[in-house]
């Protein structure tokens, strides 16, 4: 079953390839050369696409592709191409027919899933703001929610990891979702990791529990900043790609 976030880009896709499709042709004379004796001149048929129409069209494209094909897929090299492409019925089949297969490898999972690069994106922001809480120091007390935020982000990351299992690891039993230290333990018991990163993982949900129940004493600002460190380690090694 398709997610969410994979059904706006294939209809993203899908659009962009009606646009292409309806892109209009359209055609004119234009003078290739001529007597200077005579005054004659010589022309020929010049077929277009509307230049403002087409550059729309392929920056759109463009924006797309960048996010959905990966850089290590051979496709990047076409996707490059497009950036070159003149405004003729040529260029404009060509986009759309590479639009096409873009579509198809997407819809049948052989391009790397962009649900994976968002997350990993946000992961990435999220713990950037923990780190910048951190360094504010003991005095602002900005630790705690350093730490609550990183243990977002790692329940996060554990319910990617047991999404992108074969089959996939529940993350919810009897209608609720497991809380972070059942992930823990469902993972480890699925061998995505080690006893010992799995206590590591224990140590930063209760640092996150305690931070989240107001229970300010049971951790140090170092420990969550450790915890952030750790997180982003882990996930680094761990989450889905």
């Amino acid at each position: 079953m398709q997610s969410n976030v994979t059904q706006k880009y294939i209809a993203r896709l899908e659009h962009l390839i009606q646009i292409g499709s309806d892109l209009p042709e359209m055609s004119k004379q234009v003078v290739s050369g001529g007597n200077y004796v005579t005054g004659e001149k010589h022309y020929r048929t010049r077929h277009y696409v509307p230049s403002d129409e087409f550059t729309e069209w392929k920056t759109n494209v463009l924006s797309l592709l960048d996010v959905v094909v990966p850089e290590s897929s051979i496709h990047r090299t076409s996707v490059e191409r497009i950036n070159s492409l003149a405004n003729d019925p040529g260029s404009k089949k060509f986009g759309v027919s590479f639009l096409k297969a873009i579509l198809q490898d997407f819809k049948e999972g052989f391009l790397d899933n962009i649900e994976h690069k968002i997350d990993a994106e946000l992961n990435a922001d999220f713990l950037v703001q923990a780190e910048s809480l951190i360094e504010k120091g003991v005095a602002e007390k900005s630790h705690i929610p350093a730490a609550v935020i990183a243990g977002a982000v790692l329940e996060h990351g554990l319910r990617s990891i047991c999404h992108s299992l074969e089959p996939p690891e529940p993350d919810e039993a009897n209608g609720k979702r497991l809380m972070l230290s059942a992930l823990i333990d469902a993972l480890k018991k699925r061998g995505a990791y080690n006893e010992l990163t799995a206590k590591q993982l224990r140590s930063f949900a209760d640092i996150r529990n305690a931070a989240a129940h107001g229970n300010f004493d049971e951790f140090t600002p170092d420990q969550a900043k450790n915890m952030v460190a750790g997180v982003g380690s882990f996930l680094a090694t761990h989450a889905p790609t």
